[in-house]
């Protein structure tokens, strides 16, 4: 259903940040990559609903930031200019919630951030050994996209 489908995204989203934050770049990058086609999967499904739209815009945010903080400047602003885009036309068309009429700064300080990152010397995180539960977590992680892959 696209309700378990957007479950599966947000946990990935979850995913990403945890793996990001622990130094493995890779497995925050699948992640947010496999929830973003989520996001794509679910606006196919049904349409492009407010919501549907939002958390679209949510995973371009996250993957762009990655790039970004990864070194990848190009990819970084193709996804936080196609979510920055997103969070306009809600805004615009729902101007009376503050949740989308916020959406857009969100992305406007992003590629601020990433303008300044290319005007400077680029000095990526440091890579950290991931601990035993995140590998735990990692490995979890591919039993539950075989099962889902195995599934569709």
């Amino acid at each position: 259903t696209p309700e378990s489908l957007r479950d599966l995204s947000v946990s990935l989203d979850n995913v990403g940040g945890t793996a990001g934050r622990l130094g493995d770049f890779e497995e925050a990058r699948k992640a947010y990559q496999e929830s973003l086609s989520i996001r794509r999967q679910i606006i196919r499904r049904v349409g492009e609903t407010p919501e549907s739209l939002r958390d679209l815009s949510v995973s371009l945010h996250k993957t762009g930031r990655l790039f970004a903080e990864t070194g990848d400047p190009e990819a970084a602003r193709r996804f936080l200019q196609e979510g920055l885009g997103i969070a306009e036309a809600l805004a615009d068309s729902f101007s009376d919630q503050v949740d989308f009429n916020e959406l857009p700064g969100y992305f406007i300080e992003a590629l601020k951030e990433l303008q300044s990152r290319e005007q400077g010397p680029f000095r990526p995180q440091a890579e950290h050994s991931p601990c035993p539960l995140w590998q735990m977590l990692r490995k979890m992680l591919a039993v539950c996209r075989t099962k889902r892959n195995m599934r569709l």
